[in-house]
């Protein structure tokens, strides 16, 4: 981001005539994350807004979450993960709207083959992603939002997701038989934009 205009977006935050509520989150400290925060409007409270960091109003994004307060419920935009839909996409989850809460997608696999996802909340956050020998794990969280005081913090990018298996490391081993590698692979999974 350019030093003028860093400056001039501080400049128009700290002015206080002008009142945007696309830029509610803009306090003069461009070096912290921005969230991308769904709001259900209490003037308004058929009214749903969601606002993106980068371009204000926005459309939406796979996987773009919305937070009712009131109902301490959340819902989603329909995002995939190795073209899977997770099965659970088009339910309402509770979460927590006080301290901190984790929004993640719970996948399943069968020897190293993505099968299945869902979508689960938690006040503990998700444990990293593990290795497994021969195969990644058959079991793995990938995170997709931070939740603070009913906040949502956005922690991926504005796409949907791939799981791909990956070789970390390998361990050497005896060799016992003469068709036996030297080595044990061990494999995790790799998650990146579609």
């Amino acid at each position: 981001m350019s030093s003028t205009f860093k400056s001039s977006l501080v400049s128009l935050a700290k002015d206080k005539s002008y009142e945007s509520p696309a830029l509610p989150w803009l306090d003069g400290d461009l070096t912290n994350p921005i969230p991308s925060i769904g709001i259900n409007s209490a003037a308004i409270p058929t009214a749903e807004l969601i606002i993106d960091s980068a371009v204000g109003l926005s459309g939406s994004y796979p996987f773009d979450i919305t937070i009712n307060t009131g109902a301490g419920t959340c819902t989603f935009i329909y995002g995939t993960i190795n073209g899977v839909a997770p099965t659970n996409i088009s339910s309402a989850l509770a979460i927590s709207t006080s301290g901190t809460a984790y929004v993640y997608l719970q996948c399943s696999a069968t020897n190293g083959v993505f099968t299945s996802s869902t979508i689960a909340t938690s006040l503990t956050a998700p444990s990293p992603i593990s290795n497994n020998i021969g195969y990644p794990p058959n079991s793995f969280v990938v995170p997709i939002h931070v939740v603070v005081n009913g906040v949502p913090f956005r922690i991926i990018n504005k796409t949907s997701l791939q799981a791909i298996s990956k070789e970390v490391f390998r361990i050497q081993k005896t060799i016992t038989t003469p068709d036996m590698l030297p080595y044990d692979s061990y494999y995790t999974w790799s998650i990146s934009d579609v």
